[in-house]
């Protein structure tokens, strides 16, 4: 099955990624660190305490389950999309590996809100989303390798994977 991976660097057909890419980049922030940080340790905390049979977001590699969420999610002024990102078309290596599915809306918080109860009503929304509700965009984080099946393409370009 087809998903996918929207790549910081250029990629070639045949590259695995591995998990754990984004938790390595998390965790070596220096000072006091960035929002990043703090809603990823949120996430990883209410995760651990109420879910820990999902896989760590801190562990995983994000995808779009279908074309639709992939472009849904780069659209301008959402989710901190960096555009210099190319477009993969991914499998995944392990099947068998732990799969949470959820709305890439419930990544962030209302910034009208007590940030407190925001961020772990975030959390536990996202950790306890069931799979068989639809809404796009769609985030999968997976605790599997993934091998990218066709070339990335740059976000302003026509989507055309090679």
């Amino acid at each position: 099955m087809k998903f996918y991976h929207w790549c910081p660097i250029p990629l070639e057909v045949g590259s695995i990624i591995l998990p754990g890419n984004f938790g390595r980049i998390i965790r070596t922030q220096v000072g006091g660190g960035n929002i990043l940080l703090l809603r990823e340790y949120i996430y990883e905390e209410v995760r651990k305490r109420d879910y820990p049979d999902k896989p760590s977001r801190m562990e995983s590699c994000f995808l779009c389950q279908d074309l639709n969420s992939a472009l849904l999610f780069a659209q301008p002024n959402r989710f901190d999309f960096n555009p210099t990102q190319l477009l993969c078309e991914v499998e995944i290596l392990n099947p068998d590996a732990p799969i949470h599915i959820a709305p890439i809306e419930f990544v962030g918080v209302n910034p009208n809100v007590n940030a407190w109860n925001a961020w772990t009503s975030a959390a536990k929304n996202y950790w306890e989303w069931n799979p068989s509700y639809t809404l796009a965009p769609m985030e999968m984080v997976v605790k599997s390798p993934i091998k990218i099946i066709a070339a990335g393409i740059s976000h302003g370009q026509a989507i055309q994977l090679t």
